[in-house]
């Protein structure tokens, strides 16, 4: 290929399986999900979703989700949700393993980054 185009973006079926995935991620967050569960929803193979999200987004599918729940928990925490029931919101059932997952994201925990933005909101 002589363009920089990653193969899938060139090919618009490609391109909207891609896109369809992410919006049915982020539309259910607070929902198990898993990548054979989107393989069989959007009717192809684990290997095609595991290739897109490795290309396009540098990451693996699991990592991916984890980005998406943690994307959504920073704005509902930023939009004054308690933080007790930001990871439930987002699909984790314990509160220590959200905790755990938002600090490995962001390098805070939720009471912290919820001070901070706060903090800097006032200024």
């Amino acid at each position: 290929m002589s363009n920089n185009i990653p193969f899938f973006w060139q090919d618009p079926d490609q391109r909207s399986l891609l896109e369809k995935i992410t919006a049915y991620v982020e539309a259910n967050l607070a929902q198990k999900i898993t990548l054979q569960m989107i393989a069989g929803q959007f009717h192809v193979s684990v290997s095609t979703i595991t290739q897109l999200v490795r290309k396009k987004e540098k990451t693996t599918f699991h990592h991916f989700v984890t980005s998406k729940r943690m994307e959504k928990a920073r704005d509902l925490i930023l939009q004054g949700q308690p933080l007790e029931s930001v990871g439930k919101a987002i699909g984790y059932q314990d509160h220590s393993t959200f905790y755990r997952a938002f600090r490995q994201t962001f390098g805070i925990s939720p009471r912290e980054y919820r001070k901070a933005e706060t903090r800097q909101a006032t200024q």
